[in-house]
């Protein structure tokens, strides 16, 4: 247990694992909707194949960014996972990592634009952490890059990966505003990053765009990022619920946690970090998408399960049971109060006052009106 702490803590998993993940394997939920692609034990397997090398990705991203960041996180007094652990504990986790990353496209289906992909990635890790050119430390490049490789490439490459195993190599309209979407919100995360570092950052020398454009300036820009963002999702929304009318629930749902952060953000009620909306992508996206392919075929509802169990943070499980158990206490109150208050007002109160007009009152003869026909018709039989 103490070794698997030290890896995931050597690669920041608590920044990826439950956040990035979900996201990237909801896009994945999507392309398997959108290809309709039937649930079997072939289908299992890649999904399972596309967590892992996923998991991989973020790892690597990270690990890579923690390795040369060592000399400059001294300086700006940050902590670095990785200077306390030895060189072999080092290299036994980077070889891990490679194994999580590339293992599974021995198995998951791969082209020249795969490849193509994957190197992209790649050189996208490297320019953007090592020594030269180290454009992490550029005002502008290192938003963009961080951007490109933590959302844009990923749901690229699982797009183009599935497209394969469906047999069905297009590039709809949809994707690119989706794409386009997710690429403003990958600036507006990394913006609110570096707003939260902005003085340990300066302090090691390193001028971020917070630091430049100052808080007030730092919040109008998230403005308008969000906004952009919502914009593209729009377009998204638009040009999928025309074939496909049900993903415009979805949006909806975002277009009211987008509506409130821009809101707050404007009155000066929350932070930069617009964490409903990021709720929404994380968490909200890809359960809507999987709930969705569960109602076409039901198997995969133990899909949807798993997702719950392992990619859900137990905080929002724990809400989620709560919530729950609010409606289930609601329900039951309507049905054992409210319902039975309303029968009575809709049958009992009427058959009362119809039984008045033949000189019957039942409340003087406490009986219900079955009751009271029975006893009728007992001395009747008697007579």
């Amino acid at each position: 247990m103490d070794t698997l702490n030290k890896v995931l803590a050597a690669t920041r998993a608590k920044d990826w694992r439950l956040s990035f993940v979900p996201f990237v394997m909801g896009g994945v939920y999507l392309w398997i909707w959108w290809f309709e692609l039937a649930i079997s034990g072939q289908m299992l397997w890649l999904i399972f194949l596309s967590l892992i090398t996923t998991v991989g990705f973020a790892a690597l991203g990270y690990f890579i960014n923690e390795f040369f960041d060592k000399a400059f996180d001294a300086r700006a007094g940050k902590l670095n996972k990785l200077a306390f652990l030895s060189s072999n504990i080092q290299f036994g986790i980077f070889s891990g990592i490679l194994c999580f990353t590339f293992l599974p496209w021995i198995w998951l289906p791969l082209d020249a634009v795969a490849v193509f992909l994957i190197i992209v990635e790649l050189l996208l890790f490297l320019v953007y952490s090592l020594p030269v050119p180290r454009w992490k430390e550029h005002t502008y490049f290192s938003i963009l890059i961080d951007s490109a490789y933590a959302y844009v490439v990923p749901l690229l490459l699982s797009f183009h990966t599935f497209s394969l195993i469906a047999g069905k190599q297009t590039w709809p309209l949809w994707l690119l505003c989706f794409i386009a979407g997710v690429f403003f919100m990958g600036v507006r995360n990394m913006v609110a990053h570096q707003a939260d570092d902005a003085i340990k950052d300066q302090r090691a020398g390193w001028i971020t765009l917070p630091n430049q454009i100052g808080i007030a300036g730092t919040k109008r820009l998230v403005i308008t990022v969000l906004l952009y963002e919502v914009f593209f999702m729009l377009l998204f929304g638009a040009l999928i619920g025309s074939e496909r009318p049900v993903m415009l629930v979805w949006l909806f749902f975002f277009l009211l946690a987008a509506l409130k952060v821009l809101w707050a953000l404007s009155t000066n009620q929350t932070s930069i970090h617009a964490t409903l909306v990021n709720y929404n992508y994380q968490y909200l996206f890809p359960l809507f998408v999987l709930g969705l392919i569960s109602l076409q075929d039901w198997p995969w509802c133990f899909v949807l399960l798993g997702h719950i169990l392992f990619l859900v943070p137990g905080h929002l499980l724990a809400r989620l049971y709560q919530l729950i158990n609010t409606a289930r206490s609601i329900f039951l109150r309507f049905l054992l109060v409210d319902f039975r208050h309303a029968m009575s007002m809709t049958v009992n109160v009427p058959v009362y006052y119809l039984f008045l007009l033949f000189g019957v009152d039942l409340k003087a003869e406490n009986k219900s009106a079955l009751g009271y026909w029975r006893s009728r018709r007992k001395n009747n039989m008697t007579d």
